[in-house]
């Protein structure tokens, strides 16, 4: 009878012990649909500022700027601001890989390789198969100064701590050993086989329609478009129009609800599964 007691006992206690694990379980799932809920709730900020902060013209900044300096002096201008122009440089750069003239650059090149793997399931059977793979060698932004040119007249962009959507508009593969005059640096993991290397650059070019949501302020001494004292507010430098912005930022806010929702329903299927199984 003792004996049959601690069977019981034991039996009660592995039970409760997976109720605990699908809890811990479904806790975790919890925990990741409440942060893609708050992603989506930037996202969703973000959507409403492009969507209803009026287009204004670099004309209007200048004389809105100039009746602030006459009546407070240099120093007290800031206004949250959406301009639609043309990117302007009198000095452009160019791109690492393709040597185009452009505004702003990110060249990558990327290691891909190949390596044997060995795992066990829980039986102890041994699986071996070869696993792609790939890791970043060489990763460089550089850029110079930028105007956007509305006709109405041209102003400064700060790109500094912006949001740059740029256009791609190179990503090519390589095979064999890197024969480049770049100097790169990585350390090679003792199975890993290079297959080859690839090669990505993205640029905002010259005389490039772009759209830009910032604030125009004089407060660093100069009057031009940079990040927003108010964090709550995006700064973006965009390739991409205002229609195209808002058809992304609507389509991960949906991806980010139905994700968020489904984390949250297999969460509670988790739970509803430990207590169903304990009994």
């Amino acid at each position: 009878m003792f004996y049959n007691f601690l069977l019981l006992l034991q039996g009660s206690q592995s039970s409760l012990s997976k109720l605990v694990i699908f809890i811990v379980i479904s806790i975790i799932f919890f925990i990741a649909s409440v942060i893609l809920f708050i992603i989506r709730k930037k996202a969703l900020d973000v959507l409403l500022d492009i969507k209803f902060v009026q287009t204004i013209k670099i004309k209007n900044i200048m004389e809105n700027y100039q009746s602030i300096t006459d009546q407070l002096g240099k120093g007290n201008y800031s206004e949250y601001v959406e301009i639609k122009g043309v990117s302007k440089c009198g000095n452009p750069i160019k791109s690492q890989h393709t040597d185009t003239d452009c505004v702003w650059y990110h060249s990558q090149i990327l290691r891909e390789y190949e390596e044997t793997v060995t795992t066990k399931d829980s039986k102890g059977y041994s699986r071996t198969e070869i696993r792609r793979g790939s890791e970043v060698v060489s990763d460089i932004t550089n850029k110079t100064d930028l105007e956007i040119d509305d006709g109405t007249g041209k102003i400064n962009v700060n790109t500094d701590s912006s949001e740059i959507v740029s256009k791609l508009i190179y990503n090519q593969f390589q095979p064999g050993e890197y024969k480049g005059m770049i100097n790169i640096n990585f350390s090679p993991i003792f199975g890993r086989r290079t297959i080859g290397y690839r090669y990505k650059e993205e640029i905002i070019p010259l005389s490039q329609n772009l759209y830009i949501i910032g604030e125009a302020s004089d407060r660093e001494g100069r009057l031009e478009i940079q990040k927003p004292l108010d964090n709550r507010k995006k700064f973006i430098v965009s390739v991409k129009s205002e229609e195209e912005l808002i058809k992304s930022f609507n389509t991960k806010a949906v991806i980010l609800l139905t994700a968020g929702i489904i984390l949250m329903v297999v969460g509670i299927g988790f739970i509803l599964f430990g207590i169903f199984t304990r009994r």
